[in-house]
């Protein structure tokens, strides 16, 4: 029997999410992650092209390696956050904040006090992807990402791992 999405201390689903993300006063922009339902996730801002900078999450080693494609580097760094879920609430200091309905997924939420505030993290049930984050900026602002758009098991998707001429920081 497979975990539940709000049990897994990584994404199980395959899916292509479409978030607005807003930082306190800054315009907001779009961000794309496509989840591969085995751990790794792959995330880009605006456009998805091969002009800008990707990540590559892998939940299952908490690694993040930021891709520049103008450039063909990688840089990896350890995640500063796992991902937060029921599977990861006790190594995290997460407190369970239970369930409630966001945009018409049903969703279940966890809350991390950081050295800023609280940051609250709602996981839907039906998507397997987070439905809203919301994070306490410096100076009482806030950051919010909020699908915007999902589809389960894209046929569109990107390369999981390391593009192979790239060079690593």
């Amino acid at each position: 029997m497979q975990q539940e999405p709000c049990c897994a201390s990584f994404p199980i689903k395959p899916f292509k999410a479409v978030y607005e993300y807003k930082a306190g006063d800054s315009p907001a922009t779009k961000q794309t992650w496509f989840s591969d339902g085995k751990g790794k996730v792959v995330t880009s801002e605006g456009a998805s092209d091969s002009s800008g900078v990707s990540t590559l999450v892998d939940y299952a080693t908490n690694e993040s390696t930021v891709l520049d494609s103008k450039n063909k580097t990688a840089q990896a760094v350890k995640l500063a956050t796992p991902w937060i879920s029921n599977g990861t609430c006790e190594e995290t200091n997460a407190t369970i904040l239970g369930a409630k309905t966001i945009d018409g997924h049903p969703c279940k939420g966890w809350k991390l006090t950081g050295t800023n505030g609280d940051s609250e993290y709602w996981l839907g049930e039906d998507t397997g992807c987070y439905v809203l984050i919301s994070s306490a900026l410096p100076d009482n602002k806030t950051a919010v990402l909020k699908l915007i758009d999902y589809q389960s098991a894209p046929a569109e998707h990107p390369n999981f791992d390391l593009p192979k001429d790239y060079k690593t920081k």
